[in-house]
């Protein structure tokens, strides 16, 4: 049979008997059906489990932070790394691990594959309830762990309730590593308390409006300063977009008057 299937013909050995021929005659063709389908069932795996992470442990080149979500999509992923890697000379040797429970979709896998961040970011399907997939995580090693909830989603109490378990499931696995965690509802702060920094996004747009009527444009002036803006002046032919573009590009950096050259005779 391996000689026929290796294409060089019978060998010294082959079967003499009438029903020796018809068995091997039957065989090979069904090992040439079943073989190949086989083997190409296994390189699936192989790679879905490279996409997803399926291997115990991974090499991460330099430091690593983990970013872990329950209902993890495209829009919110985006918005992280472009913030997290916008300023390149402090986060060039970070790596982003994204834990999900769910598998990886279409637009997710474009995403991680941005030649931007490409070799930066790792995709593992896994839990951060199960102390397995926070080990495949390395999470015990990572600089900072990020919890995001879904923006969008119907039942916001839900989406912190998930929220708060794997904080602190976290927690109890890797106590020593900060959490900033995402929060829809300010009543549930409490429960993250022990993360270095809660951040409850009912309770900060609220806060915006308050302040917007007591100084109107407060809230746009806040957004621009928190959101990292790549815009251009040129970028539209609208008098007000390019008004925008141009002053939300502009970035805000606290400098010593002594190391000033404009303000170092004031110094």
């Amino acid at each position: 049979i391996i000689v026929t299937l290796s294409t060089v013909g019978y060998g010294d050995i082959s079967p003499s008997v009438w029903i020796s021929k018809l068995f091997v005659i039957i065989f090979i063709f069904v090992v040439l059906v079943v073989v190949p389908a086989q083997v190409e069932s296994y390189l699936r795996i192989v790679q879905s489990q490279r996409q997803q992470g399926e291997a115990t442990a991974f090499a991460v080149p330099g430091k690593h932070v983990v970013v872990c979500s329950t209902d993890m999509r495209s829009h919110d992923l985006r918005d992280f790394l472009n913030e997290f890697f916008a300023y390149k000379e402090k986060v060039q040797d970070f790596t982003v691990v994204v834990l999900s429970p769910q598998e990886i979709g279409q637009d997710l896998k474009l995403l991680v594959q941005v030649p931007l961040w490409a070799h930066r970011v790792l995709y593992l399907q896994g839990s951060a309830l199960n102390e397995h997939d926070l080990g495949r995580a390395r999470v015990f090693d990572a600089k900072a762990v990020f919890l995001l909830v879904n923006r969008r989603t119907a039942d916001r109490e839900a989406a912190d309730q998930r929220t708060v378990l794997r904080a602190w499931s976290i927690l109890d696995y890797a106590p020593h590593v900060p959490q900033y965690v995402h929060i829809l509802k300010p009543e549930n702060k409490i429960y993250a308390a022990f993360a270095k920094q809660v951040i409850c996004e009912d309770e900060l747009k609220y806060a915006l409006l308050a302040n917007n009527c007591h100084c109107v444009g407060m809230s746009s002036v806040v957004t621009i300063l928190l959101h990292t803006s790549r815009e251009k002046s040129g970028s539209s032919d609208i008098p007000w977009h390019k008004a925008y573009g141009s002053c939300s590009g502009n970035e805000i950096y606290s400098v010593l008057l002594g190391d000033s050259r404009v303000f170092r005779p004031f110094a």
